[in-house]
């Protein structure tokens, strides 16, 4: 059984960055290079827009139906949500969505689930929706005009439907909105598109309507064609996908697919926290996948489309993710001693991949001390396992993930000069995007 070593050596171990042993120096030099300002900056913007996005696609979703009292929602995770029509931009946002909140591992067939997709097109973001951080670099919480060719354009109270010129982006046509219902006024919307009944629409892709927030903000709904990929198949937890292939593949495979993994999730914490969509204490069961692969090949294809489970429900007009969890600042030492949860949590989900099990069965064999309170004991037991991470995915592996580690603290100083996006985004995103490159041109996949 591991033991635990105390809290001021594992946090003096994280203050220190591991280096490669298998690598060489040059290597490593390339795989650790900083990504232009530019970038960073462009990268930081997008993901401040998606979380904005996002937040407002959810309290549309939430008040569009009173039949029931939450909705289940597992949002496909995409690392570019931009897409464009040809004629102007928006973001869209997929995802597989029934009345009733189901049981990830539950064998029972969901009911009335469509596949759907929802469009976005805004050239106005406040950015005051952003990080603090980025709305400094901006000068102030004002709303600016963003670029026409990056940005979705705005669909305004000036362009509202009842004036025939609203654009819609997958039909071509320039009426789609206006010539379509609003999904949100009779608050029916789960019996609407059940009976637009998705297995016999003659279009895969059909402009169902469209949902609203505060009748100025219109947003598009369109029968989404991944039904055709996915089906029926119930959703399995990342957990449990990892102990099946553990099983069918082997302990140590698909090590690129792992890594892609950890990217994706690690740019679905800058997309999604906080909002609605991803609690602080989310974790490996909120992800979940669609199908039952046999082989590798099958698991590869699999990988490449992780979804994030939501609970859709209103409460006196804001939406939560899951009932018990809140946002609320931290007023004593022991609490705050986790200062980022969506940061560790990630760390943690970031562990489960490279041992390919679930957090739990890992931590069982680690003696800790019941006198210490339950975060430090949670902190503690990640940081020891992170000791035999090198032996799963290689030392840079290991050394992002305690970056992941360190980051998180209450003392971390980017936490406390609000960079923390910055750092995720430089250290551990463009991190992993460069380990992967590694891999692929040393043949390790």
């Amino acid at each position: 059984m591991a033991k635990l070593t105390s809290l001021g050596e594992s946090i003096g171990r994280n203050l220190i960055t591991s280096q490669s042993l298998d690598i060489t120096t040059e290597e490593e030099e390339q795989l650790v290079s900083m990504p232009p300002f530019e970038q960073i900056q462009m990268k930081l913007n997008h993901y401040g827009r998606v979380r904005w996005a996002s937040q407002t696609v959810y309290s549309a979703l939430a008040r569009s139906c009173k039949d029931h009292l939450k909705h289940s929602a597992y949002f496909r995770l995409q690392p570019h949500f931009l897409m464009s029509d040809g004629s102007e931009s928006y973001m869209e946002f997929k995802f597989r969505f029934s009345e009733y909140k189901t049981r990830v591992q539950s064998t029972r067939i969901s009911g009335n689930v469509s596949w759907l997709a929802i469009q976005t097109r805004r050239s106005e973001i406040p950015f005051s929706s952003m990080s603090p951080s980025h709305s400094e670099k901006a000068g102030s919480f004002k709303r600016r005009r963003l670029c026409n060719d990056n940005v979705p354009s705005c669909l305004s109270s000036s362009e509202r439907c009842d004036s025939g010129n609203c654009a819609h982006g997958n039909t071509g046509s320039q009426g789609a909105l206006s010539s379509a219902g609003n999904l949100s006024s009779r608050k029916i919307f789960c019996k609407l598109i059940q009976l637009h009944d998705q297995q016999t629409a003659e279009n895969p892709n059909l402009n169902l309507g469209y949902i609203e927030t505060d009748g100025l903000q219109k947003y598009a709904v369109l029968f989404d064609d991944a039904h055709l990929v996915f089906g029926n198949n119930e959703p399995i937890s990342l957990p449990s996908l990892m102990i099946d292939l553990l099983g069918r593949v082997g302990a140590g495979s698909m090590p690129y697919e792992r890594v892609e993994l950890a990217k994706q999730l690690a740019s679905a914490l800058l997309q999604f926290q906080h909002t609605p969509l991803l609690c602080p204490a989310w974790g490996s069961e909120d992800i979940v996948f669609f199908g039952n692969p046999r082989d590798r090949i099958e698991a590869h294809k699999l990988f490449k489309g992780p979804h994030l489970h939501v609970c859709i429900k209103e409460t006196q007009g804001v939406g939560i993710h899951r009932s018990g969890t809140d946002d609320q600042p931290c007023t004593t030492r022991r609490e705050c001693f986790i200062a980022h949860q969506w940061t560790f949590a990630l760390a943690v989900i970031l562990i489960e991949i490279a041992y390919q099990k679930p957090i739990k069965l890992l931590t069982d064999v680690i003696d800790c001390d019941k006198n210490e309170p339950a975060d430090e004991r949670q902190w503690l037991a990640a940081d020891a396992l992170c000791d035999n991470l090198a032996s799963k995915l290689g030392t840079r592996y290991k050394a992002i993930v305690r970056k992941c580690l360190r980051q998180c603290l209450s003392g971390s100083e980017d936490v406390e000069k609000e960079q923390h996006d910055t750092y995720v985004y430089v250290h551990v995103i463009n991190e992993l995007e460069q380990l992967k490159v590694w891999m692929i041109n040393h043949g390790e996949y």
